[in-house]
């Protein structure tokens, strides 16, 4: 079956089936041996290959917020929840060489010393809300508490990430949590005391289930792979599983070579944490 003629994964399956020799499936909950093998790991497959090259489809940016305060002994400052649809983080805006700028993937967190910052000085507190004019803030922003003077507002803490409620472009509140009451304020602190917003950008590779997005290489590649990971235990042959790895391995490069194509040849500068991979 042609590539632009797959609408789903089953048509992605019964492809790589067609490419072993093998009957086609109706559902991955057939009774066959080969239901059960793409049952059991397609979607592995599937991840597999979204991850290893930064699809023009699968590709997203993201403003990440702080997700934790990471602690002393920790060698980053700063610690940003991934989107749950992360399969893999491509880049980090503002990465480069330096050593200060590298950062790593630990339990679903971005932990780097790289930030973008959006700083407001503490205004009047004024029936729990603070006046900061044109404070530039949403709802849902995540802000630290920096002290600045001798001391910051009763019920604010340097140790906690407050939620900011919106309330007009010159006042918010903050919560413990997103969409929670907001904190009580009883007064304004010491002088220059500051909020902080602290983000990082990154463009990351996402998960895409819906096979009608899928380019015509990226759908090539795919159901090289599975033959290739299907080939043994399907075919009982070792000598065509071989075969099948060199096929995809061809059509992999020949994939990223077209992919490229699309847009300005891309750049990236070199991190410790990409030599590692």
């Amino acid at each position: 079956m042609p590539a632009t003629e797959i609408t789903d994964d089953i048509g992605i399956v019964n492809a790589a089936l067609a490419g072993l020799s093998m009957n086609p499936i109706a559902a991955f909950t057939d009774n066959t041996e080969q239901a059960k093998l793409a049952n059991a790991t397609y979607r592995q497959h599937l991840e597999t290959v979204l991850s290893e090259h930064p699809w023009n489809f699968a590709m997203k940016h993201a403003t990440l917020d702080m997700a934790i305060k990471p602690k002393p002994a920790w060698r980053w400052d700063y610690a940003f929840s991934t989107p749950a649809d992360t399969l893999r983080v491509w880049e980090v805006e503002d990465q480069s060489a330096d050593e200060y700028d590298e950062w790593t993937i630990s339990d679903r967190l971005l932990l780097t010393n790289l930030t973008q910052n959006l700083q407001t000085i503490f205004g009047a507190v004024v029936a729990n809300t603070l006046d900061i004019e044109a404070h530039g803030y949403l709802e849902g922003d995540v802000v630290v508490a920096v002290k600045g003077g001798d001391v910051l507002p009763t019920g604010v803490s340097e140790d906690t990430l407050y939620f900011v409620k919106f309330i007009t472009v010159d006042k918010i509140q903050l919560a413990i949590t997103s969409g929670g009451a907001n904190i009580l304020l009883t007064n304004d602190g010491g002088a220059d005391n500051v909020l902080i917003r602290r983000t990082v950008d990154i463009r990351y590779i996402q998960y895409v289930s819906t096979v009608t997005l899928y380019s015509a290489q990226f759908l090539s590649v795919l159901i090289a792979k599975l033959e290739a990971e299907w080939a043994e235990p399907l075919v009982k042959a070792t000598t065509l599983g071989d075969r099948k790895d060199k096929k995809f391995d061809e059509k992999m490069a020949a994939a990223r070579s077209i992919d490229g194509q699309e847009g300005t040849p891309e750049r990236q500068d070199t991190s410790t944490w990409i030599d590692a991979r």
